[in-house]
């Protein structure tokens, strides 16, 4: 889906969840997968140490948003650096809509119309009396 510098965002069209702890299947339902990377620029140790560090306060943050009512997406399942994946990654829930820099875009690109034609109107209320 996207690609920035901390991370990439995956789309999993079907996330199972088998770590119910009253022995179902779990869900089945479409999730995202963010996945933070290594950074080969960085020593290797500060790395998993940073990588943990953020993966653990986002998915705190969004615990902590969603129990004081906040909408964000649940968080199913995270996968923290080890020796044999390097990458941390968070499984959530997937939302359907726009992004958050879509919205912003499309939120900017209508007050910047909203702004000229404002603009425009103050000119030919004007007509030149002043």
């Amino acid at each position: 889906m996207y690609q920035g510098a901390e991370a990439r965002v995956w789309y999993v069209p079907s996330f199972v969840s088998s770590m119910e702890d009253d022995g179902c299947c779990g869900f089945n339902e479409a999730a995202v997968c963010k996945e933070r990377f290594v950074k080969t620029y960085r020593h290797a140790e500060l790395d998993s140490v940073i990588t943990k560090s953020r993966t653990k306060a986002e998915v705190r943050s969004m615990v902590k948003c969603h129990r004081g009512g906040v909408l964000t997406p649940l968080v199913f399942s995270v996968i923290m650096p080890s020796a044999t994946s390097k990458s941390a990654c968070i499984f959530m829930e997937f939302i359907e809509g726009c992004s958050v820099r879509q919205y912003l875009e499309q939120r900017s690109t209508t007050t910047n119309h909203t702004n000229n034609n404002d603009n425009n109107n103050n000119d030919n209320n004007n007509n030149g009396d002043e």
